[in-house]
């Protein structure tokens, strides 16, 4: 079993294991277990915002989280994922981002009138093309 790890994030406490943490091992969430020892209150201090360390931690546990649906949110987390060095989820968080572009897209064209089927693996055929050779009315 691995050992129990405590985090004060901005004075919110989190608890995971040392296995969780290491599974980005160039991390400085790893870094900071290899070279430090917790504080008297037996947690390693991070004077960080708590707003999405949660996510951070559901990542590492699971190579997936909750994006936020905001803006907003996102620069937010994408700003802690690089603060923290979390070079994998970095890589995962545009995928997602990029996913979700290609979905926006195809509902665009939906919304545009369709592109009569030309929706193929290679994203959507350009709303203005289509319309140019005359598919879109």
């Amino acid at each position: 079993m691995s050992q129990a790890v405590q985090f004060n994030v901005g004075g919110v406490r989190f608890f995971t294991t040392k296995e969780t943490i290491q599974r980005e091992p160039s991390s400085k969430l790893a870094a900071l277990l290899q070279t430090q020892q917790p504080g008297p209150d037996g947690c390693y201090f991070l004077d960080r915002d708590p707003k999405h360390f949660q996510l951070l931690l559901n990542w590492l546990r699971d190579g997936w989280c909750s994006v936020p649906q905001s803006i907003e949110g996102r620069r937010e987390l994408s700003a802690e994922v690089k603060h923290y060095g979390l070079i994998s989820m970095d890589l995962w968080l545009r995928s997602q981002s990029h996913a979700e572009s290609m979905s926006d897209a195809a509902a665009a064209a939906s919304a545009a009138g369709g592109l009569g089927g030309r929706w193929s693996s290679g994203g959507a055929e350009s709303l203005l093309g289509a319309h140019l050779r005359g598919g879109l009315g």
